[in-house]
């Protein structure tokens, strides 16, 4: 289960770390505080490459 979570995570923190708009990433920045005693959010690549094209 952890791994799951751990990849719904990730997949949420590429995606507002792509996003242009700059509201998300101000979403972001306060769950990321939240969030200090997690594991470090890693970027999903295969979003990456998909937003890529």
């Amino acid at each position: 289960m952890k791994e799951i979570v751990k990849a719904a995570v990730n997949r949420l923190y590429t995606w507002f770390m792509i996003a242009d708009d700059l509201s998300e990433k101000e979403h972001l920045k306060r769950w990321i505080t939240a969030a200090q005693r997690y594991d470090e959010p890693e970027l999903d690549k295969g979003l990456v490459n998909l937003s890529k094209r």
